[in-house]
């Protein structure tokens, strides 16, 4: 968005600079000007003033209107269609009406001229465009009203109009370059006594159209347009243009006598470009095929990718969720259950040995029964959180089984090892655990922890870690609660 903003003012500013130029080089009668003041190519000061008008009509419709095309992928997944639909961004109420107004009245300008033009001696002396000219800024004028409607249908009405403008002052420009080695286009130049366009028009009706098809199209130009030509138009055009076309041409412009009043060679320009805009639809069609599809499937994949990784996103957030204690914020039985087995196996591999401790909170149903419910679950939080804070280790893995139940699993960690975070444990509890007037252990809440270490070979089981660690829980409950006990993993007290 913004290198088309930086495109299009610096179309504003070369038109206003070769217009001012063009207007002021033959009043200051300065030879630094002469190259565009001389002879028939000096700019009608008519066309100056209005093309700097068309300069700021884009300028202000690129800082105030900003329209510009979305694309977006709509349909099932085994159907997909691109849709284009504008994006209507910092659309201000004062400049809007501005410049439609603005445009409007230039549009009126434009159409006074071209009957000034029709009628001959009626100028009373004023030098008037020529008609050339005089097409492309009414052509230009009526995009920049396009410009102000926030539809799709106005970027197609801009595209087409900057296209056409953008040929017609090419082949004037062309005209100017190679004289009379391009006698088919040299009926846009001032040559040969024709009526031409002007080059300093020529170039700044060439940046203006190129500005307005930039503005309407961004980053594919001719995208919008040509998404409306079907195959079977483009062909019956391009028979009547190779057919019927030139003939019907020609006699319109025949009955216009615009070979008497305008020369014989802008005659023939206009015919041949005439007869060019009716194949217009059939080269768009070919730009479609070879460019537009190209950035649809671009925008579907980009939109596939986007999408995939939003599914993946959410598919590990949601995994995540049900891997989670929703009180604690530790890890459920599922992801207790998961860690262990991957831990076994690793330990397995490395020859390292595997502690656990089983955790339960000594008396909890008297504490609910006490203290209430919504107590009780607060009293989880912080043994959870105490417990998170003893598995000190990024492989340590804290988990609620439920209820009162906790597991702390030690990867690498010796039986000595598990008895030393066993005895941190009870002196944080000691330190910040709730009060517990019903225990009959201690004043605070307590906890009794079964402790189990082995050496994980091909003969044993997770499972059989975890009912050691059971069975040294429930030894500790029976020698008085707020203890540790540890045990093997095949079950033998130690």
């Amino acid at each position: 968005m913004q290198a088309g903003r930086r495109v299009i003012d610096g179309v504003a500013v070369l038109v206003a600079a070769t217009a001012l130029l063009a207007l002021t080089g033959p009043l200051l009668d300065a030879p630094a000007w002469a190259s565009w003041g001389a002879g028939r190519s000096v700019m009608p000061s008519i066309s100056g003033l209005m093309l700097l008008v068309l300069a700021a009509l884009l300028w202000a419709t690129e800082h105030f209107l900003a329209l510009e095309i979305g694309v977006e992928v709509t349909g099932r997944a085994d159907a997909l269609a691109i849709r284009l639909r504008p994006a209507k961004h910092r659309v201000a109420w004062l400049p809007k009406y501005l410049i439609r107004s603005l445009a409007i009245a230039g549009l009126l300008v434009v159409v006074l001229i071209a009957g000034l033009a029709g009628s001959p001696g009626s100028s009373g002396g004023l030098t008037l465009p020529p008609p050339h000219t005089i097409l492309c800024l009414g052509l230009l004028f009526f995009a920049a009203i396009a410009a102000t409607y926030q539809r799709v249908s106005a970027l197609i009405i801009m595209q087409v109009a900057g296209m056409v403008v953008m040929i017609i002052a090419a082949s004037a420009v062309i005209g100017h370059l190679f004289g009379t080695r391009s006698p088919v286009l040299m009926g846009f130049s001032a040559s040969r006594g024709a009526v031409g366009m002007a080059l300093p028009t020529a170039v700044c009706l060439l940046a203006l159209g190129g500005g307005v098809m930039a503005y309407a199209g961004r980053d594919f130009f001719i995208a919008v347009p040509v998404r409306r030509f079907l195959a079977f138009r483009a062909v019956a055009l391009l028979m009547v243009s190779l057919s019927a076309g030139p003939v019907l041409l020609g006699w319109l412009i025949a009955t216009w006598g615009w070979s008497d009043r305008y020369g014989r060679d802008s005659a023939l320009a206009m015919l041949v470009v005439l007869n060019g805009f009716l194949q217009l639809p059939v080269i768009l069609h070919v730009a479609r095929k070879l460019f537009f599809h190209e950035y649809q499937l671009k925008q579907t994949a980009e939109s596939l990718r986007i999408a995939l990784a939003e599914k993946e996103e959410l598919a590990e957030k949601l995994r995540l969720m049900t891997l989670r204690d929703a009180l604690t914020g530790l890890g459920n039985r599922r992801a207790f259950e998961e860690e262990l087995d991957k831990v076994w196996r690793r330990c397995q591999r490395a020859h390292a040995p595997v502690a656990l401790l089983f955790v339960d909170i000594d008396h909890f149903k008297r504490y609910n029964d006490h203290y209430g419910h919504p107590a009780g679950d607060a009293c989880l939080a912080v043994i959870a959180r105490l417990l998170a804070e003893t598995a000190g280790r990024a492989g340590d893995l804290a988990a609620r089984l439920g209820g009162e139940e906790f597991v702390l699993l030690l990867p690498d960690t010796t039986a000595e090892g598990a008895m030393h975070l066993a005895a941190r444990l009870h002196e944080r509890l000691q330190a910040s655990a709730p009060a517990h007037a019903a225990s009959g252990v201690a004043d605070r809440v307590t906890v009794s922890v079964g402790a189990a270490c082995c050496q994980p070979v091909p003969d044993l089981s997770p499972q059989s870690l975890l009912e050691a660690a059971d069975k040294a829980l429930y030894e500790a409950k029976n020698r008085g609660r707020n203890r540790t006990f540890v045990a093997p993993a095949n079950g033998k007290a130690a």
